[in-house]
């Protein structure tokens, strides 16, 4: 007995309850870390094991484990299932206090959720057995729904005709992939169509492509019009495609873009695998093929919760240029109150929604600000529970540390005051485990965590970090995760702002004598840049990376213009700066929402920003979190942020405005369709 006290010493947990916790936390947290090191360690053996034994004898491990060292029947199989995959991510298995528990469930997973589950583990979500499994019957449903669908829509058609033809017809589909292929990888066909780009003709290499594609995809066609048929709705019909479902709305997009390859009706970036739209060329192709289960914008839903008694609504305390207000209203939420200060600001916001409530941030009087917004709302809007507050401008974003302090006590208030069911803030990575920061919301009585998200995994052309501050009450931060693109949706710096740095090729006044070494000046600064993502444009402390922007990028980070660079510029050593325009795209605002009121560029409004689709992920989780429904997350992100083409929007001072909306009230109308809608929204 004695013995065994000595091995296993009493914990020393003297103090207060709280003092006494806290140590007991701290003390269990390093053990919970041994465990997952053990067993780490464990499985690293038996690989190394498996390795190095002869091939015949690789099958009897499991049953050595058990008999020669004791492992119980599971435990011995996690360990001869622990692949190369799990074993480059030990470290972050570790490191995370993962348990023994969760790594079994992880090793038992599929390959989907073992991905999707590093990712929310390396950004320090809470993954346990319970979630593994959670997202993994998630996985099963978005999957097999869709995957089932479409492989009895092929069999029934093959009953008919035989299923000879419908062998043929995917392995046909399978030699157009290999013919796209072909034409992503080639670097001349890709300079090729870089200069097509700027100069609308077809080179010879891509002609021969396209003839190549064309001839392929006659056979494709005489296949897919014995098994489908060849009568179809016209490709500006949508409601017509869309009445059809999923199946069939694929169907039709698949014989229009095979009917567009035999054609050669394609430009080069529509076969691209970089083009992940789900009705491109190469999609439909695929679908075809077999290698993808829907060729359709319908957005699938995989559960179905109770109706909500409201539309979603939200208050930007500090607007700036409108990133998040634009990132929640796609995501289904209403705006019903903006703070901005700068003037210029407000007049783009009101050129962008003439109908947002838009009221002038004063930082001494900021109750007062809110008191005058709030007033404004109950007369707008009757009485109104707040669902979310937010800010579009992060508190570290003001340069003076004096009213950075005022913005954080901003927000303190505007959370006090209004009492939302949810509120987000993007914070400096300093700020994340600082009580001073949490401490605030906590004595409200808001749950609140911090959440990291990877900006460039949901199309953001820029390799930042966002720290965001949520909270909420009524348990929704229980329920709240963020959304895993995975495979994440990719855009370099160059996919982003290049036909943007090549504007000067359709200007008549750039000179045709020096087309050729504007040419070679851009084709040099794409070669440079390859397929980096931007950096961040300034640190929290206010540094920014200079020499990083100049080596990687060729970029003079240190300002901003509002033009495009001229040719002395690219071919300067010094690099040249970005425009207000290249700002939005790395950011991820749409071309068209304005930022500019005529007399001022706001181009560091813009640059310090959140960007509108990380506030559309967090809009998102929110609502799964609030209504309990489960999205699918690519589509989501794979959809423009504002419709192509304006509508006519009344203010209420009856003046009309021509205004970019959320394509089709996306969000909202997959909802209503889907038997969650909004009372008082009609049908």
């Amino acid at each position: 007995m004695q013995g065994s006290t000595d091995r296993f010493p009493e914990p020393a947990f003297e103090g207060t309850a709280e003092e006494m916790l806290h140590l007991a936390k701290h003390e269990l947290l390093k053990l919970r870390e041994k465990q997952s090191e053990y067993f780490l360690r464990a499985a690293k053996a038996v690989e190394t094991l498996k390795a190095k034994l002869p091939d015949g004898d690789r099958f009897k491990i499991a049953t050595w484990l058990q008999k020669e060292v004791g492992f119980s029947a599971s435990e011995a199989k996690s360990y001869v299932k622990f692949d190369a995959e799990l074993s480059a991510n030990s470290r972050l298995l570790q490191g995370k206090r993962v348990s023994p528990d969760a790594i079994r469930a992880l090793i038992a997973s599929d390959p989907k959720t073992r991905s999707e589950c590093l990712v929310r583990i390396g950004r320090d979500d809470q993954v346990d057995v319970r979630v593994i499994e959670k997202v993994r019957q998630s996985n099963r449903r978005a999957g097999a729904d869709v995957a089932t669908q479409r492989r009895n829509l092929f069999q029934t058609a093959a009953v008919r005709v035989g299923f000879a033809v419908k062998d043929s017809l995917e392995a046909g589909a399978q030699c157009l992939l290999a013919l796209m292929d072909e034409l992503t990888n080639d670097p001349v066909l890709k300079e090729a169509d870089r200069r097509a780009q700027a100069h609308p003709t077809d080179t010879e290499q891509l002609l021969r492509a396209k003839e190549a594609l064309a001839s392929k995809a006659t056979e494709v066609v005489r296949d897919f019009e014995t098994l489908f048929g060849s009568t179809f709705p016209d490709r500006r019909n949508t409601a017509g495609i869309l009445a059809r479902g999923e199946m069939g709305a694929s169907v039709v997009n698949a014989w229009h873009a095979l009917k567009d390859l035999e054609a050669g009706d394609f430009v080069p970036f529509d076969v691209y695998e970089t083009n992940r739209r789900p009705t491109s060329h190469r999609s439909c192709v695929q679908f075809v093929a077999g290698s993808r289960a829907t060729a359709s914008r319908i957005v699938q839903i995989a559960a179905y919760p109770e109706q909500m008694p409201y539309r979603p609504t939200f208050i930007d305390i500090d607007a700036g240029v409108g990133g998040s207000a634009l990132g929640l209203e796609a995501s289904g939420f209403d705006a019903v109150a903006l703070l901005a200060e700068n003037f210029h600001v407000r007049n783009a916001l009101k050129s962008n929604r003439s109908r947002w409530k838009l009221h002038e941030l004063t930082r001494e009087g900021f109750a007062d600000t809110l008191s005058g917004a709030l007033s404004s709302v109950r007369k707008n809007f009757g009485k109104i529970d707040i669902d979310v507050v937010t800010g579009g401008l992060p508190w570290h974003y003001h340069r003076n540390p004096e009213r950075a302090a005022t913005a954080f006590e901003n927000a303190i208030t505007a959370v006090d005051r209004i009492r939302p069911r949810a509120f987000f803030f993007e914070g400096a990575p300093a700020d994340v485990g600082c009580q001073r920061i949490a401490r605030p919301f906590q004595d409200m009585g808001y749950d609140v965590k911090w959440q990291s998200i990877d900006a460039d995994r949901y199309g953001v052309a820029q390799a930042k970090t966002y720290k965001i501050l949520v909270g909420a009450r009524d348990e929704i931060l229980k329920d709240l995760v963020v959304p895993v693109v995975d495979p994440p949706i990719r855009k370099s710096f160059v996919d982003a702002i290049g036909d943007l740095v090549g504007e000067h090729y359709r200007d008549d006044a750039a000179g045709s004598a020096n087309r050729d070494r504007f040419d070679k000046a851009v084709s040099n600064w794409r070669t440079v840049c390859g397929d980096r993502r931007a950096g961040v444009f300034e640190n929290p402390d206010r540094t920014r990376d200079v020499a990083d922007w100049l080596n990687f990028l060729k970029i003079d980070i240190r300002g901003y213009t509002n033009r495009s660079p001229t040719l002395k510029e690219l071919e300067d050593i010094d690099g040249f700066r970005l425009s207000t325009a290249m700002l939005k795209r790395i950011q991820g605002f749409p071309d068209d929402w304005n930022v500019e009121d005529g007399s001022s560029t706001n181009s560091w409004e813009v640059a310090g920003a959140v960007s509108p689709i990380v506030a559309k992920v967090m809009g998102i989780a929110i609502l799964e979190a609030m209504t309990g429904v489960e999205f699918e997350h690519r589509a989501l992100f794979q959809r423009r942020l504002l419709a192509r083409i304006p509508a006519t929007v009344i203010d209420d001072e009856g003046v009309e405005w021509k205004e970019y909306q959320c394509p089709d009230q996306a969000l909202v109308s997959t909802l209503r369709k889907h038997s969650i809608r909004f009372v008082g929204d009609e049908p």
